[in-house]
């Protein structure tokens, strides 16, 4: 269940295993174990993770509500175009956050 919640953060933002890898100091191969459940991350690295994912703990342990991992504008902002302006990323963080504001609306 780890492994699946975990993987699925990733691809959510598109993010490859190394590059998950490299923020969070392990291996490529070790994110992969995790992925994949034949490993679990250590107690300790567990608040690092869902903090770089922007997630609870609670969420990592299946026992927050998925819309909790929802990528963020904030996400989306930081994986534009690094030639963009900041003044652009602001922007498109600022219409993202109104979508997002208007179909939680919904729910």
């Amino acid at each position: 269940m780890l492994g699946d919640i975990l993987k699925e953060l990733r691809t959510q933002r598109r993010l490859t295993q190394q590059e998950v890898a490299d923020a969070l100091n392990v291996s490529k191969n070790t994110v992969y174990s995790w992925e994949s459940g034949i490993r679990k991350p250590t107690i300790e690295l567990m608040p690092e993770i869902a903090d770089y994912f922007h997630v609870t703990t609670d969420f990592l342990f299946g026992r927050e509500a998925a819309g909790k991992a929802s990528i963020m504008p904030d996400d989306i902002a930081a994986h534009t175009n690094s030639e963009m302006s900041p003044e652009m990323k602001a922007e498109i963080e600022e219409i993202a956050r109104k979508v997002f504001e208007k179909y939680a609306k919904r729910q």
